[in-house]
């Protein structure tokens, strides 16, 4: 019960900081020089949480190319191993990120996503739950459809193109390849009129998204 309650406390600490901001515009220098990011439709993008940010997942680089996303604070659900590093650990928690432990139901970071919405911010969470391989889309969990239904919350779909190419899997450096972003237009959840989450409300949704997400993803890979 005493993690929980610290992980919760961490979701309720607004990322507004200076610390934050400063690691933000760090992060954005250092994609725009070294990746020559293109961002395709950020007009899509709500000029103020809450929101839910559902992008492919092709490298371990996709996280940091959030950051032109939008200009409301961001929070990412993070594998659970990246917590076991004490030093990483201190920093994801000081910009409220919080473990999920992936493949799993998790109800506790659910709720601290929950929680997370609450206060407005943006969520990045990878529908695709760990890194793929290929141009395919699929078999995405219903956790984003959840927390959009439960959070009255819309989704923005993110095609992220390339990154695969800068970061594969296995791989130990990072390459200068140009990274290109597709942003689609807002999915807002269907009226669920129940303390509960329907199911057919869930695999609605879930299609829904898979089907944009594909889309963007089609786009972000056949710029030139």
């Amino acid at each position: 019960m005493e993690a929980k309650d610290t992980e919760l406390q961490i979701a309720n600490k607004m990322v507004k900081g200076p610390l934050y901001y400063f690691l933000r515009g760090i992060a954005l220098l250092f994609i725009k020089l070294y990746f020559r990011i293109e961002v395709v439709g950020v007009e899509n993008v709500p000029a103020s949480g809450p929101l839910i940010i559902a992008p492919s997942h092709r490298s371990n680089i996709d996280f940091l190319l959030m950051a032109p996303v939008t200009r409301v604070p961001i929070r990412f659900m993070a594998k659970d191993s990246l917590f076991k590093i004490k030093v990483f650990a201190k920093i994801l928690n000081y910009l409220g990120s919080f473990a999920v432990i992936r493949n799993t139901s998790d109800r506790s970071s659910l709720k601290i996503a929950s929680q997370v919405l609450k206060n407005k911010d943006a969520l990045v969470v990878f529908p695709e739950g760990t890194r793929k391989e290929g141009s395919v889309i699929k078999d995405i969990f219903d956790g984003v459809a959840y927390l959009s239904i439960k959070n009255n919350t819309p989704i923005v779909p993110v095609g992220i193109g390339n990154s695969d190419k800068a970061m594969k899997k296995g791989a130990k450096f990072i390459k200068p390849v140009k990274i290109k972003l597709v942003i689609g237009k807002p999915i807002y959840p269907m009226v669920n009129n129940s303390t509960i989450v329907k199911r057919s409300l869930l695999v609605d949704l879930t299609q829904v998204l898979q089907s944009e997400l594909q889309s963007v993803f089609d786009k972000a890979n056949s710029l030139p």
